[in-house]
């Protein structure tokens, strides 16, 4: 069994942004043919129901003729609750507060951004932009594969890493070391995986691509060991034409974070910011 060592820290940052609002004044139109529905007097307008099916860009309107009842029974259902949440002064709750104020600024950062940017009359991406891509990533493309894996992580302190080091190397397969950590009772998540190369996390491309079928390999992690342990690669090449969109899509977004990277420099240097207290840079 061969088993190789792959350096690498992994830090896993997952964030998770989530924002929600609601606004306690609705002005009532007087047109009663935009009012879309009532529930307890409040109104529930067309425009709403358009608004929703807008931010919703995956609805297919066209395949569900039902789809503006069925938004219209979301509204429905939010309006109950949100009711019941203003019973209970929910709506002055200041966590609550707090949220509304950074969904309200994060919506018109969100619109100031589209609107200094819509302008462009290029998205920048040009064909040898999407060529250069291709061939300086082949491991996407023409070297792509399908990979059938199993990960095992295992949370152990700095001064276990070198023994369960030992263990990896010494293990048969990967149902040994499963057995091995369970008479240690060592804390472990283990699953298999299949995916091929552009949907690995790109942490995990390298290390994957390093081992062989039968190979077991491992990860050092802030808080343990990740082991990998390969068991099927199947050669899946696409050609360049199957991919430009794909590419054209994933360089368009980097280009546009380079972008508003840029403008918030540029801001930067000509606002006058100060840090208070504790605040204050490290550097």
């Amino acid at each position: 069994m061969i088993v190789k060592y792959i350096k690498c820290l992994v830090i896993i940052s997952p964030v998770f942004l989530c924002a929600c609002t609601g606004e306690t004044n609705v002005e009532k139109t007087e047109d009663p043919s935009q009012v879309a529905a009532k529930v307890d007097k409040q109104e529930i307008t067309v425009h709403q129901v358009q608004q929703l099916i807008k931010s919703s860009p995956n609805q297919n309107i066209t395949a569900n003729e039902n789809l503006h009842n069925e938004v219209l029974d979301q509204l429905i259902k939010q309006e109950l609750l949100f009711q019941q949440a203003q019973k209970m002064k929910l709506d002055r709750d200041p966590d609550a507060l707090l949220a509304i104020e950074a969904a309200k600024r994060k919506i018109i950062v969100d619109t100031y951004l589209r609107k200094v940017f819509e302008s462009s009359s290029t998205d920048g991406v040009t064909e040898n932009d999407m060529q250069d891509y291709f061939d300086n990533h082949p491991e996407y493309f023409g070297e792509r594969k399908k990979i059938v894996y199993t990960q095992v992580a295992v949370k152990v302190p700095e001064e276990i890493k070198p023994d369960l080091i030992q263990q990896i190397e010494a293990s048969e397969n990967i149902d040994t070391l499963i057995t091995k950590l369970e008479e240690q009772q060592l804390p472990y998540k283990h699953n298999q995986q299949v995916q091929t190369t552009e949907k690995l996390p790109k942490v995990l491309i390298d290390p994957l691509y390093t081992l062989s079928e039968g190979d077991i390999g491992y990860l050092t992690m802030d808080d343990g060991i990740l082991v990998l342990a390969v068991e099927e690669k199947e050669a899946m090449p696409i050609a360049f034409n199957e991919a430009r969109a794909a590419i054209r899509n994933y360089l368009y977004t980097e280009k546009r974070k380079e972008d508003v990277e840029q403008l918030v420099t540029n801001l930067k240097n000509a606002a006058q910011i100060e840090y208070v207290g504790e605040f204050q840079p490290l550097d």
